[in-house]
């Protein structure tokens, strides 16, 4: 045997005493406290006193409140459950919702938004937290939104606006804000806010007032259903025809008509709207007071509705030939419609 090997035999029992010693110095520190005169070492010297039956008696105490901890770590176990399944909820309304939503601090820095906010602003999500919503508002609606927030901070109640809005590429849209206060769990207070892209309306409604311009011009216009009844006729029209609205509107056009077309003329003008989707041309039309003047029609149909402008021309001077040309025609017929 090497001195190495015996240097070994000699170490292994001392480490093992050592390791023994320690164990015996740790039990002898909890000894010591157990015995050290506190509520502890009382209940110790109380329990070494009791009888066997008043002994079992706390032992059944303690399994019935280990029994108790149990219930109650069942519970718990089934209200994180509950939480989590709230929270797969909350995932599944808030950030997979089609409709933007984004939540805001006071001084409108973006804390939270969902997909379809991101996928609006034409940024990822990440990006988004920690920017200021205003970098996405046009520079000349800014006040609009400035107004809009504290508005909403001065009241405390929802607020609406509508401003024109840029995507990350610059891409301008019209959007629609409907924002909220709320109450954080730490007392700070957020803004809730939905956004909408309301661009086709707002294209739509632009649309619609220049129609409506357009509908009052000079010109003499009327609007017809599918079925040929006459459902609006703006001012000018009363003035060049004499005419009042209720005295057209819910009628065949006819009235109008002096019976100077025959039946082939108006077939001839349906089969071009229905072809090309409108009609124009020089017709003759008839005052409410009987006389007779020509005009240039104009008929363009966005179905289901078709709209007649009408302007007095002076391309037709002889009525006489017209008269004989046409004189089989009586009325205007609906079928133009």
């Amino acid at each position: 045997m090497s001195r190495q090997d015996k240097r070994r035999d000699v170490a292994a029992p001392r480490a093992a005493d050592q390791d023994r010693g320690a164990a015996q110095a740790l039990r002898r520190r909890a000894e010591k406290l157990l015995q050290g005169g506190t509520a502890q070492a009382a209940e110790h010297q109380s329990l070494a006193s009791m009888s066997p039956a008043a002994i079992g008696e706390m032992l059944h105490e303690l399994r019935v409140h280990q029994i108790e901890l149990e219930m109650q770590n069942d519970e718990l176990r089934r209200r994180q459950l509950e939480l989590d399944t709230a929270r797969a909820r909350y995932f599944d309304i808030y950030d997979l919702a089609p409709v933007a939503y984004c939540t805001l601090s006071e001084a409108g820095l973006i804390i939270e938004a969902n997909l379809a906010a991101a996928s609006l602003l034409g940024v990822s999500r990440s990006a988004l937290v920690r920017q200021r919503i205003s970098r996405f508002i046009v520079k000349a609606d800014q006040d609009v939104f400035y107004l809009h927030r504290k508005r909403l901070q001065r009241t405390g109640e929802p607020q609406t606006c509508e401003l024109r809005m840029a995507r990350d590429d610059g891409t301008p849209f019209w959007g629609h804000l409907e924002a909220a206060a709320a109450q954080e769990a730490d007392g700070s207070t957020v803004l809730r806010m939905v956004i909408s892209d309301v661009s086709q309306r707002r294209h739509a409604e632009t649309e619609l007032r220049i129609a409506a311009v357009a509908f009052e011009s000079q010109q003499s216009m009327m609007v017809i259903d599918a079925a040929g009844i006459v459902l609006r006729v703006n001012r000018a029209f009363t003035e060049i025809t004499g005419y009042g609205a209720e005295e057209v509107v819910g009628k065949p056009p006819g009235l109008l008509q002096p019976g100077l077309h025959d039946g082939d003329f108006f077939l001839a003008m349906r089969d071009t709207i229905d072809r090309v989707g409108g009609w124009q041309g020089e017709t003759w039309d008839r005052r409410k007071n009987g006389e007779v003047y020509p005009v240039w029609l104009s008929v363009s149909a966005v179905w289901p509705l078709i709209a007649v402008s009408a302007i007095t021309s002076r391309r037709i001077t002889t009525s006489r030939n017209a008269r004989r040309r046409n004189a089989r025609s009586r009325l205007w017929p609906s079928s133009i419609i």
